[in-house]
């Protein structure tokens, strides 16, 4: 069991149904290799990471599994971009990358509300997870919904610099941490530079960003610094904003002449 997890793609292993097989095979020794299966999760073709690190890892992994009431056998990868691969254990979604684009990011009620978005540690090399709730996927989501959400987030001073429909879901349920038992995550946690209001979350049926990366605080926001990245179609959105501004201006001044 421990030589199929180890030397064969982690991706196949959860395609064809092999993880689910070897766990009925023999679910005490698959339990065993719940570190294993994690640190190809996380660290894929990586060798000798840190105990610690693969530990802290599968715990958390591990967790969300009992909260679950679903065996990590039953992952499913459901998105695999630059920067993360995604998972889907039960109705969570797990990210582990190696890196963020924005690992700050200002608080936003649009933003799909994490269990946890934090960078840890490592000897070997630092890791990202994110935990969030899962959103199925929405056809009825338009271009324009894209650009009020664009918007929105613009008139509250955030730049969000990859807008698109892919980065976008509508709610199942309200938009708060779902957990079997009370929790209390900090900000630091969840990796926002402004602190959380007390407000009443979006409800179901809302739209809401899926993607927590290229969100920047407008007014630190410098398009030609090469510490900045954006998507392909923000300058369309941002012109689009300036230009109605542009006009909600010139109004304001016609009528105060």
């Amino acid at each position: 069991m421990e030589q199929i997890i180890l030397y064969r793609d982690i991706a196949y292993l959860i395609e064809n149904g092999t993880l689910k097989k070897l766990k009925e095979i023999a679910p005490e020794k698959f339990k065993e290799m719940h570190s294993l299966i994690v640190t190809r999760l996380s660290y894929p073709g990586a060798k000798n990471v840190d105990d610690r690190t693969i530990n802290a890892l599968t715990q958390i992994v591990e967790e969300i599994s009992e909260n679950e009431k679903a065996d990590i056998s039953e992952l499913e990868e459901i998105g695999n971009g630059q920067i993360s691969t995604a998972y889907k254990l039960g109705n969570k979604v797990i990210k582990f990358g190696k890196k963020r684009e924005t690992y700050h990011i200002p608080y936003h009620r649009r933003i799909l509300q994490p269990l946890i978005r934090r960078k840890i540690s490592s000897d070997y090399s630092d890791i990202y997870i994110e935990i969030s709730e899962y959103l199925e996927p929405d056809d009825t989501i338009t271009k324009e919904d894209v650009y009020s959400i664009y918007k929105e987030l613009r008139n509250d001073g955030i730049i969000w610099a990859d807008p698109k429909i892919e980065n976008l879901g509508r709610l199942q349920k309200e938009n708060r941490i779902h957990y079997n038992e009370p929790l209390y995550v900090a900000d630091s946690s969840l990796g926002y530079n402004t602190p959380r209001p007390n407000e009443a979350p979006l409800q179901k049926g809302e739209i809401v960003i899926l993607d927590t990366d290229l969100l920047y605080p407008a007014n630190t926001f410098d398009i030609n610094s090469p510490d900045i990245n954006y998507g392909i179609d923000f300058p369309q959105y941002e012109e689009r904003y300036q230009k109605e501004q542009s006009k909600i201006s010139h109004r304001e001044m016609d009528s105060e002449r």
